[in-house]
Parts: C-alpha cells; sequence; structure tokens
C-alpha cells in the first residue's frame, strides 16, 4: 500500500510584467518562499490568458504567439503551517494585482534529493 502524505499546495498568477523596484515580482516571491524554509518553488510561463481584470494580448507571427506580457504561475508545496506563514507577505508584494490559492494536496511520492555530482539522466 502506498503512503500518501498531506501537504498543501500555494499557487500564485502573476503577469511576468508585475515588478517591486527593479525585481520581477515572481522572482522577489521565490526568494520569499526560500528563505522561510519551503524546499521548492517552481515558475512556469503561460502562452496566454484572461481574467476580469485584464487580458494578455498577443501577435500571431507564423504560428507563434509573442506576448509582451505573459502570464506566470509559481507554485509550491510545502506544511499547512509554512505555507500559511508566508501568504500576508506574498499579498503584499502582489499590490493588488494577481491570484493567489491554496489547496490542500495528496503527495503521492517524494524523490530524495541527489549530489549535485550526480548525473540526473541516468537512473539508479
Amino acid at each position: 500500500m502506498e503512503q500518501v502524505n498531506k501537504a498543501t499546495c500555494l499557487r500564485v498568477y502573476i503577469d511576468e510584467n508585475a515588478y517591486i523596484g527593479s525585481l520581477p515580482i515572481y522572482e522577489a516571491i521565490v526568494v520569499h518562499l526560500k528563505r522561510h524554509g519551503l524546499h521548492g518553488a517552481t515558475v512556469f510561463r503561460g502562452v496566454s490568458s484572461f481574467g476580469h481584470l485584464y487580458q494578455t494580448e498577443g501577435n500571431n507571427i507564423h504560428g507563434n504567439w509573442l506576448k509582451a506580457d505573459l502570464p506566470i504561475l509559481i507554485e509550491t508545496i510545502g506544511t499547512a503551517e509554512k505555507i500559511q506563514a508566508v501568504i500576508p507577505d506574498i499579498i503584499k508584494m502582489m499590490h493588488n494585482r494577481g491570484l493567489v490559492t491554496r489547496m490542500e494536496v495528496d503527495v503521492l511520492h517524494q524523490g530524495k534529493p541527489s549530489p549535485i555530482s550526480e548525473n540526473a539522466s541516468s537512473p539508479s
């Protein structure tokens, strides 16, 4: 029988042209998550989006969408306590933009960290 661990997933949706000073908000959020002990975060860059406040615009040139302001999704998974602790600061960073969601997830598998010198493409 598989072991299932409960965790909390935090998702932050923002546009890539949102900045705090000279730093993109998505980078500031990732740094904040790391400083608060979360073990990882992933930043996804979307190709298009729309929402109740805005819609990204783009030009279709040779079948490729070129966007000036692409949607960004930041996702991290951690304990409920660690996730809850970072939410107020993240919301302040957002300056009334974007969307922040939280949900409980089941962690079905979590790999072990490997040494940097190990070849990640070869199975062990």
